[in-house]
Order: structure tokens, then C-alpha cells, then sequence
């Protein structure tokens, strides 16, 4: 257990300066998304009063666009494009919206997602062969230390990586709800579990099927291109898919697919807990590969 807890330390050591920068931004971001929401629930008007506008012979604008071009105000289909339910969104007054399910939507933002996608497959290229490449495995192993514990503390490190970042937007969120800007209710944290597992079922399935790749190769360039690879195959196949109705079994072989954080959060069906539940299967069943590759392979010097 020391040596697990050893490394673990050493690897989240070794990627500090990234994971500070991540968690930094990612309660940034929570912090500017709940402004947004804010401004969309209760926005303020800061135009001076204007008592008429004059049409030019082009004619001229009312008062109104440019009043809502200058509020920068959202309108609810952008949280609708995020995941949050229509029926929840539209015709709704915007001071009624559910705060929780807008919130959650974050998880969906394109920013939220490459970044779970690049730690994904960035700290599964180097478990195994970034630490081959770099000569450093070698020396881990020459101590007394199993190859299984070397590779479940690296799956544990990445565990950890991910729920810090799922923690980062709640904080954010948190922070928003109750310091900063005036919501439309104040979800208490338990609310918020679903959407850091559906982060953290997202980021585990892809570092999870990169991860057996690592644990045969020599190379972390090969193992992260394959990775990419088969994460752009996956998004490649939703929106197929999605513009084929004949072809909509294809999107069942994305993990992508599977990913619903504002639907787990609002109120999970079995059918959304079954889809948490392949994100989950992904990562334990391409975890079990890596330890099957990884025990069995042959490693350069003596390795172990």
C-alpha cells in the first residue's frame, strides 16, 4: 500500500503545474458559465433610458436589439445545444429555469470536454510507455515493487486527476450560487454528484481504452495517436449517426454515446444509470487488458 500511495504521489507530483493550471481554469470557466446564467435569470438593464429612436430614411433599429445586444444576454437555446431539456427551457420565464439543470450543462461545454479527452489519453500513453520511453520505468521497477502495483497506481493517479477537475467546476458552481452572482435557487453539493461521475466515467473510459496500447508499446507518441485516433473515430460515428437514421447503431460503439451529465443529474432512468454504467465497463474491462498486456510483456533492460 506504501508503494502504491508512493508513486501516486510522484506521479500527480510530476503533472502538479498542468492539473493546477486545469482545476484553475475549469472553476474559471464554472465562474463565467453561472455569469452568464445570471444575466440570462435576472438580467439587468444598463442602457440608459431611451425615449425614442428615430428611423432614418434606411430605417433605423428599436430600442430592444440593441438593448439585448448590449446585455450579451444568452438565450435558452444555448442551453437546450448544452443538453438541458426544451420543455425545461422554452417559454419558460428565465427567472424559473432550473438552475441545476443549466449548471450541469457546463459538463457538455466544448472546453470541459477536450480537456477530459486530452488527460485522458495524455496520462494513458505515459503509464506504461512514456515511462519505457523515458528510461524511468526501469528504475521503478528495480526497486521492490510489482508491476500490477505500478499500474494500478497510475489508473488511481488518473482517478484522482479526474475528480479534482469534476470538483473544480462544483466549486465553481458552488462559489457562484451562493458568494457571487444572484441564481434561480441554490442546489445544495450532494446535487451535483451525478455530473462529476459522469465527468469522471468519461475521462476513465477513454483513458481506458488508451491504456492497453500503452502497456504494449515502447512508444508514447504511438500509443497517444492511437488514442486520438480512436476517440476522433468515436466522435466521427456520433455525428454519422446522427445525420443517418438508418445508421444509428453506429453511434452505439462511441463511449460518447453514453455521456448524458445533464440527464443523470436531473433525475436518472435505468437506462441512463446503464449508460454510466458502459462508461464505467470501458474503463474496467480495457484495465483489465493492460494488466493482462503489462504482466506478460517483455520490457527493455531489467525492467522486471
Amino acid at each position: 500500500m506504501m508503494a502504491l500511495l508512493t508513486i501516486v504521489r510522484k506521479l500527480l507530483g510530476e503533472t502538479r503545474g498542468s492539473l493546477l493550471i486545469s482545476t484553475l481554469g475549469f472553476f474559471g470557466l464554472a465562474l463565467l458559465w453561472n455569469w452568464g446564467m445570471s444575466e440570462f435569470q435576472f438580467p439587468t438593464d444598463t442602457d440608459e433610458p431611451a425615449a425614442s429612436v428615430s428611423a432614418d430614411s434606411e430605417g433605423a433599429e428599436t430600442d430592444e436589439p440593441r438593448r439585448e445586444r448590449r446585455r450579451g444576454r444568452a438565450g435558452p437555446q444555448i442551453y437546450v445545444f448544452f443538453g438541458v431539456p426544451a420543455e425545461q427551457m422554452l417559454g419558460i420565464p428565465p427567472s424559473e429555469t432550473p438552475t441545476l439543470a443549466m449548471q450541469a450543462a457546463i459538463a457538455n461545454h466544448p472546453l470541459v470536454f477536450l480537456a477530459l479527452l486530452g488527460w485522458g489519453i495524455s496520462r494513458a500513453s505515459a503509464a506504461v510507455a512514456g515511462e519505457v520511453e523515458r528510461g524511468t520505468l526501469d528504475l521503478t521497477l528495480s526497486r521492490p515493487i510489482r508491476r500490477s502495483t505500478f499500474l494500478a497506481a497510475q489508473i488511481l493517479a488518473t482517478l484522482i486527476v479526474f475528480a479534482l477537475l469534476g470538483l473544480a467546476i462544483t466549486a465553481g458552481h458552488l462559489a457562484s450560487t451562493r458568494l457571487i452572482y444572484r441564481l434561480n435557487g441554490t442546489p445544495p453539493p450532494i446535487d451535483y454528484l451525478p455530473m462529476i461521475g459522469s465527468l469522471i466515467a468519461l475521462g476513465m473510459a477513454v483513458f481506458g481504452y488508451t491504456l492497453p496500447i500503452s502497456s504494449g508499446s515502447l512508444s508514447r507518441a504511438r500509443a497517444g495517436i492511437i488514442g486520438l485516433a480512436i476517440t476522433l473515430t468515436g466522435i466521427a460515428g456520433i455525428i454519422f449517426a446522427r445525420q443517418y437514421e438508418e445508421y444509428d447503431w453506429v453511434a452505439n460503439l462511441s463511449v460518447f454515446q453514453f455521456y448524458a451529465p445533464v440527464a443523470n443529474t436531473l433525475s436518472p432512468t435505468q437506462e441512463q444509470w446503464t449508460d454510466l454504467g458502459i462508461l464505467v465497463g470501458v474503463f474496467a474491462v480495457g484495465s483489465i487488458i493492460s494488466f493482462v498486456i503489462f504482466l506478460r510483456r517483455d520490457l527493455p533492460s531489467n525492467s522486471g
